[in-house]
């Protein structure tokens, strides 16, 4: 379903499948998180999809916070679950909560 809006194509990853056992637990311990990204009137540029991938890096949980109408965040949503590989757990109101394993890196 294309939108009015540009949109912003990265490279795709796959999401994690949970169940909704997991995506419930999650939930849970995101409620205390603060948004740790906030995507702004520029949209989904890669200098966000790089923060937002940064910060997955970091922490396996996070939330985003998207500063757009209504329509426009649930398409931004979804963009970011597909740029970032990451599981899109919930979304309320402006902020998202997305769920990624941590990815482990080889010793060179």
């Amino acid at each position: 379903m294309e939108t009015g809006t540009s949109r912003t194509h990265f490279g795709k990853m796959t999401e994690p499948t949970l169940t909704s056992q997991e995506k419930r637990k999650l939930k849970s311990e995101a409620q205390h998180l603060e948004p740790v990204v906030r995507v702004g009137k520029n949209g989904l540029t890669a200098a966000v999809v790089h923060s937002i991938l940064q910060a997955l890096d970091s922490h396996t949980l996070i939330k985003v916070r998207f500063d757009h109408e209504r329509d426009e965040r649930d398409v931004l949503a979804a963009e970011v679950a597909e740029a970032t590989g990451a599981a899109l757990i919930m979304q309320v109101g402006k902020v998202a909560v997305y769920y990624r394993n941590q990815v482990k890196t080889s010793p060179e």
